[in-house]
């Protein structure tokens, strides 16, 4: 399968069925946590983003004309590696909305996340050396600050847990705008697209289900 995706970037702190867990637990916004797997890493970061969808946007359309522009989803581009046909709206659903960075890999177990969450001043971390002299290595940390779009190309909205949220492709994409932190690296860098070839480990919808919901031969 083919991903065309902003390069390897990471949430440190996008929405799995994991995000119901973290719902109700106080997370600071700006703190940094270490997790046990990327899954339980990116449950984490599905409630910090659910916070900060209650506390900037709304659950009707009427109310929020334009979605605040500070907070945008990122899409990949999917397509059949085989083919080069593009997967279909149900099929890329399911990913986008069950499948994060840790059901998602290339190369030498490298990681990537077809639907990355993301509001002006959350922290990223590149996953790629891309620039090593400069700054721009594997473990980068980042501030993000925008994107700049393509010429002629426009957002579209998003329904995610109700909240309509500004989203827009990857191939939609000039360059995804950083700013550095953590390091002796200042000012801003920039981090543009790429296509890659992956392996989705698809979760079974089945499974995710509570045990006392299963029929009795799988419970």
């Amino acid at each position: 399968m083919s991903m065309y995706l902003i390069l390897s970037i990471f949430n440190i702190d996008t929405i799995y069925d994991s995000i119901f867990l973290y719902r109700n637990i106080p997370i600071p916004s700006h703190a940094n946590y270490a997790g046990h797997s990327n899954n339980e890493r990116n449950s984490i970061h599905a409630g910090v983003f659910f916070n900060h969808l209650q506390q900037t946007h709304f659950k009707t359309l009427h109310q929020q004309p334009p979605s605040p522009s500070h907070t945008v989803i990122v899409k990949a581009n999917l397509a059949w590696t085989s083919t080069g046909n593009t997967i279909r709206d149900g099929m890329s659903k399911l990913i986008y909305e069950s499948c994060g960075d840790h059901f998602c890999s290339y190369g030498r177990n490298k990681r990537i996340d077809p639907y990355l969450c993301l509001y002006k001043g959350c922290e990223l971390m590149l996953g790629d050396n891309v620039d090593v002299m400069n700054g721009l290595a594997n473990g980068t940390r980042g501030l993000f600050k925008g994107i700049k779009l393509k010429p002629g190309e426009t957002s579209h909205v998003t329904c995610l847990n109700g909240f309509y949220v500004k989203s827009v492709f990857a191939s939609q994409i000039e360059s995804l705008e950083c700013e550095h932190t953590g390091s002796k690296y200042t000012g801003m860098f920039c981090v543009e697209p790429s296509k890659k070839t992956c392996c989705i480990q698809m979760p079974n919808p089945l499974w995710q289900l509570h045990p006392e919901h299963l029929p009795e031969e799988l419970g």
